[in-house]
């Protein structure tokens, strides 16, 4: 119910004018439109005031993954580091599992996740150090994250899964050979 300034109720089929300024044109609603409006612009309003509350939510998933960068190249391992996180791929030993990753606290050996990326990688070397990257986070099941390289010519990215027992999963995987 929409009320006139001194507080009378309007009937429903009460026109009004209404003018905007922004555009210099005159409208006539009726009070059930007004009225229709009024609750559109307070769920509106509800939808804004939750925005804080979506933004901290995204927040805190961000932080829980972690990007961890090309820190080293030795004669047998790629090292990729953060604060408290690594991944060492190893190229010589072939005792075990080639893969390390360790999070804070956990430590999970993986056989290869993309055998022929992770070579071609050690062989021909990023194209800087910032352009080729883990991204991790972990779950109760093991990790998850996405690698995303560009090597020489060659850009593209997977994203993959390794359980507790170290068993890979590529999930999605995509790479395209990029104009000179």
């Amino acid at each position: 119910m929409i009320a006139t300034p001194c507080g009378e109720p309007l009937a429903s089929d009460t026109q009004l004018s209404v003018y905007f300024a922004y555009r210099g044109h005159a409208i006539t609603l009726s009070a059930q439109n007004i009225s229709r409006l009024t609750m559109r612009c307070s769920a509106f309003f509800v939808f804004l005031a939750s925005l804080p509350i979506i933004s901290a939510c995204s927040a805190f998933d961000q932080r829980l993954s972690t990007q961890l960068f090309m820190n080293l190249k030795s004669e047998c391992e790629l090292i990729f580091k953060s604060q408290n996180v690594s991944v060492v791929e190893n190229f010589c030993s072939t005792e075990g599992k080639p893969i390390l990753i360790r999070m804070n606290d956990q430590e999970i050996r993986s056989d290869w996740i993309d055998e022929r990326t992770s070579r071609f990688l050690f062989q021909e070397g990023c194209a800087s150090s910032d352009e080729c990257f883990y991204e991790l986070s972990t779950n109760e099941a093991g990790v998850r994250g996405r690698f995303s390289y560009r090597i020489n010519m060659t850009e593209g990215e997977y994203s993959f899964e390794v359980g507790a027992s170290g068993q890979p999963k590529v999930l999605t995987e995509k790479s395209k050979d990029s104009a000179s």
